[in-house]
């Protein structure tokens, strides 16, 4: 099963992927920030479904952690904090914690490692929603 959902992932990511480079090459413009966020609100919403669904016991933490900032900035010293408990808690799932990793350096500034608000908020959107899926479910 959890082979089968990663296949899917990487299928979509692919596609998603194939999609913007041919959009890029036939000339067709493409709004950076709509796809940014677009992409970013697909992964969190993908990895939360992951992570609840590994780990019922911080859907409550991780909904509280995403209201947070969504309604606020995001600092390197609240994802440090935060990636110090997950490798606490996760550090056997080797996967998942790349992921988010991955996630956190998808709404970060290209140069600067500042965050970008907007696609802080579009992460911390997507990431609660898949946590609303998996909640919906169980």
């Amino acid at each position: 099963m959890r082979r089968n959902l990663t296949n899917h992932l990487v299928l979509i990511l692919a596609a998603i992927l194939l999609l913007i480079g041919a959009a890029g090459c036939s000339g067709i413009n493409i709004d950076d920030d709509a796809t940014a966020q677009t992409a970013v609100v697909i992964t969190a919403r993908r990895v939360a479904v992951i992570f609840a669904d590994k780990n019922p016991d911080l859907i409550v933490p991780a909904t509280a952690f995403c209201e947070v900032i969504a309604t606020g900035e995001l600092t390197q010293a609240s994802v440090d904090h935060m990636m110090a408990y997950l490798q606490v808690r996760l550090g056997d799932e080797p996967m998942l914690m790349a992921d988010i990793k991955s996630l956190i350096e998808l709404v970060k500034l290209k140069g600067t490692g500042e965050f970008d608000s907007g696609l802080v908020k579009a992460a911390a959107a997507g990431f609660a929603s898949g946590l609303g899926m998996i909640t919906a479910v169980k």
